[in-house]
């Protein structure tokens, strides 16, 4: 069963997606197919941050692929260090065929949404979306080359 990672987060692609993500995402290859998605962002001088975070989970929600297993990226999530992370994904790839990691907007997510998914975290400190874009995907290959002895981890 080959393993499929989806990553959703806010943004413009152009700008999101640097050629450091391009580069983790082609070296990921050996191990699962990654897809990004880059989803629309919603803000307006007169609307308040509630409303824009119902609308993008709404957004978010429409292109959650059927029967994946879906991880919100969130300061509060479960924190841990790499190895941690590779045996956490090691085990979601033998549970599952599909991996959904969830880049929250500008207004982050509401209580409801958060507890709705599993919640991971790659640092207590906030990053910009493009920062955690590239921090995940370096994490996954990282992740990756220590399930499978390779040296690049050392």
């Amino acid at each position: 069963m080959a393993f499929s990672i989806t990553i959703l987060a806010p943004g413009k692609s152009g700008h999101l997606i640097t050629q450091e993500v391009e580069r983790y995402v082609r070296l990921l290859r050996p191990w699962a197919s990654v897809e990004i998605l880059v989803l629309k962002t919603f803000s307006s001088e007169n609307a308040d941050a509630a409303h824009i975070i119902a609308k993008e989970e709404k957004n978010i929600l429409m292109h959650l692929p059927a029967g994946a297993h879906a991880v919100v990226m969130t300061e509060e999530g479960r924190l841990m260090n790499s190895r941690q992370f590779s045996l956490w994904l090691g085990n979601l790839r033998q549970q599952c065929s599909r991996l959904v990691f969830i880049i929250g907007g500008a207004h982050g997510f509401s209580g409801i949404f958060k507890k709705k998914f599993e919640a991971v975290s790659l640092s207590p400190l906030t990053f910009p979306h493009r920062l955690a874009l590239e921090i995940l995907a370096e994490q996954m290959y990282r992740a990756f080359t220590i399930l499978s002895n390779h040296p690049y981890h050392k």
